[in-house]
């Protein structure tokens, strides 16, 4: 066996553009996939058993530096109208620290990794959670997120996210295979303005 090549074995596997292999094998080869197939038509190097190979999960739209809003005492599953959920999502950003915001974007990049996640799309606080998903094994789109309505809240938002891009090294997107990119709100929380000089960034935008 070739040191950078590794042929492994699972009771399934995932190909994406097929039905899934039962029984089957992939070959990785420098870190990239060279073969998927029937195990009968290679032999593997290493037999993961009765689980599932499958391609690594996205999840496009996170909120890393947010936590669980559930209540004390909510039964699970109870279903809760928008404007309330939405209201105790302004009240602990309002409320949250930089240093509370920073730990739960660490526990949820450990918890996303550990659900198998592999590409995921973060809006945050003018960049706050980069620095944590740079240095974490994945791909990533780090939105600074652009809110306001009024003039001064607007450029309170685009100055502190004009900051941050400002401060990232372009050696350091290619080594953590990371982008940043802009987040206009929505348009009725965000000024049309906003969304003009976002566009003419001409980076990743989520809206």
């Amino acid at each position: 066996m070739r040191r950078d090549t590794i042929t492994i074995g699972a009771r399934y596997v995932y190909p994406v553009e097929g039905p899934p292999v039962r029984d089957g094998c992939l070959t990785i080869q420098q870190g990239r996939i060279a073969w998927v197939g029937p195990a009968k038509e290679r032999r593997g190097d290493l037999d993961l058993g009765n689980v599932a190979i499958v391609p690594g999960f996205v999840n496009a739209h996170t909120h890393l530096e947010l936590e669980p809003l559930s209540r004390p005492g909510q039964p699970a599953g109870e279903q809760e109208d928008e404007v309330s959920w939405l209201r105790k999502v302004v009240d602990q950003r309002r409320s949250g620290t930089e240093k509370s915001q920073r730990a739960a974007v660490a526990r949820n990049v450990k918890a996303s990794i550990e659900a198998g996640t592999t590409f995921l799309a973060d809006t945050t606080t003018a960049g706050l959670s980069w620095g944590p998903i740079a240095e974490a094994p994945l791909r990533a789109v780090v939105f600074a997120e652009l809110i306001g309505l009024q003039r001064d809240r607007g450029l309170e938002a685009s100055d502190s996210a004009w900051r941050w891009l400002g401060s990232i090294r372009p050696e350091t997107q290619v080594a953590a295979c990371a982008r940043p990119g802009l987040s206009p709100h929505a348009p009725y929380s965000t000024a049309g303005w906003l969304y003009h000089k976002a566009v003419a960034s001409r980076m990743p935008l989520s809206t």
